[in-house]
């Protein structure tokens, strides 16, 4: 029951991460704006510096990246034991 607690815990965090609709709908305030949506709107400022817009995008993966790799074993049992049957 462990890995796929992790694995749902895993796929919620990422979900809630990768929000982009629901910040930028709520919040009104560029200061409390999340991530995504904050590299979604100093790209579309005045002009685009893609090396810094990029930088930006590997800064927002980042954080999901190593999560990933931290509980890269659980998502793999999780996967591996729910094709068995008892």
């Amino acid at each position: 029951m462990k890995p796929a607690l992790a694995t749902l815990a895993i796929f919620t965090f990422i979900g809630s991460w990768n929000d982009f609709l629901g910040p930028l709908v709520y919040l009104d305030s560029g200061e409390k704006y999340t991530l995504p949506v904050g590299v979604a709107i100093f790209q579309s400022s005045h002009y685009s510096d893609y090396g810094i817009t990029l930088a930006a995008c590997v800064a927002c993966t980042l954080p999901i990246l190593v999560v990933f790799l931290i509980f890269q074993r659980h998502i793999v049992q999780s996967i591996a034991s729910a094709g068995l049957k008892d």
